[in-house]
């Protein structure tokens, strides 16, 4: 009784110890070295197909073509080093900045961005109460201060570094901003409140840039940016930019576009595609999916590589 009791109870561990082992012999000796170079590079699952097919319809242009799209995107891609330099230059009042939030991103945003770019005024994606908080535990000296699950100090200190009067403020919809909105009784936004702080802190003739989730940067409808813009005016307005920084494995389709360049033979690091709307045609096409997903939403957009 008791060995079939065991058998019954041991089965279920025999059956996974045989799948590990099947997958591990599968991994060792039959997934070939091209396949584990892709596996490396493409490690979203949804999207793989989207980049190989654009890498052979590529190939399959005639020469004068590839040679066409490849100059373009050599063109059109450029180094964080040049893209910061140009954007120094470049007298923007509004850098609205859209982020995953993740340590990976506020990282490469506190080495290459915060560390180069003089700001007079950060606006980060916190309430006043939250900033009471934040300044506490950097004056404290803490190594990690969390904001929305990731470190916020590293910014912050590259920030002053470079800035030693940098203003900072939390612009994000209070308590009191939503109880206020809800009793009215219309169809408001929690953007609306961000939009009334983000106009108490504005200084004219400076450069503001807002650190918020990614959607708050949109061009679309209802969201912070695109509010921004419609009440600001004009030449405020017209020295606006909306910014989204991801890193290549944040998302399935701007993954298989670096796998696309990088397969097609252009070498880059980190990049910036400062205009979005400058991508060649054919490229266009082949990441029609990318258009309304990224490429239709920001005016530049920065890729950060795998650390």
């Amino acid at each position: 009784m008791m060995r079939i009791l065991f058998l019954v109870l041991a089965w279920p561990l025999i059956i996974l110890a045989i799948i590990v082992s099947f997958d591990w012999v599968r991994d060792e000796f039959f997934i070939t070295a091209e396949e584990k170079r892709l596996a490396n590079k493409v490690q979203t699952p949804k999207y793989p197909s989207v980049g190989l097919q654009a890498v052979e319809q590529y190939s399959a242009l005639p020469k004068s073509e590839r040679v066409s799209v490849k100059n373009s995107l050599e063109s059109t891609l450029i180094s964080t080093k040049q893209w910061l330099q140009d954007l120094q230059e470049s007298h923007h009042s509004v850098i609205c900045l859209g982020e995953n939030h993740e340590d990976s991103t506020r990282e490469f945003l506190a080495d290459r961005f915060f560390a180069n770019i003089k700001v007079h005024t950060l606006l980060l994606e916190a309430t006043p109460r939250e900033m009471v908080r934040i300044d506490r535990e950097i004056e404290r000296g803490e190594a990690y201060v969390p904001l929305l699950e990731a470190d916020i100090a590293k910014i912050i200190r590259a920030a002053k570094t470079l800035n030693p009067g940098l203003v900072l403020e939390g612009i994000e919809e209070t308590k009191e901003q939503e109880k206020s909105r809800e009793r009215k009784g219309e169809k408001t936004f929690r953007d609306d409140s961000i939009l009334v702080n983000f106009w108490e802190t504005f200084t004219p003739g400076e450069l503001h840039v807002a650190l918020f989730g990614a959607l708050h940067c949109t061009n679309q409808p209802n969201w912070l940016f695109e509010r921004l813009r419609l009440h600001a005016p004009l030449l405020v307005a017209d020295r606006m930019l909306n910014i989204r920084v991801i890193g290549e494995h944040q998302d399935g389709l701007l993954e298989a576009f670096v796998f696309f360049i990088d397969e097609i033979g252009i070498e880059r690091g980190d990049f910036v595609i400062p205009k979005t709307s400058r991508l060649h045609p054919l490229v266009l096409k082949w990441f029609a999916l990318l258009l309304p997903a990224t490429l239709e939403r920001f005016q530049t957009l920065v890729i950060f590589r795998e650390r």
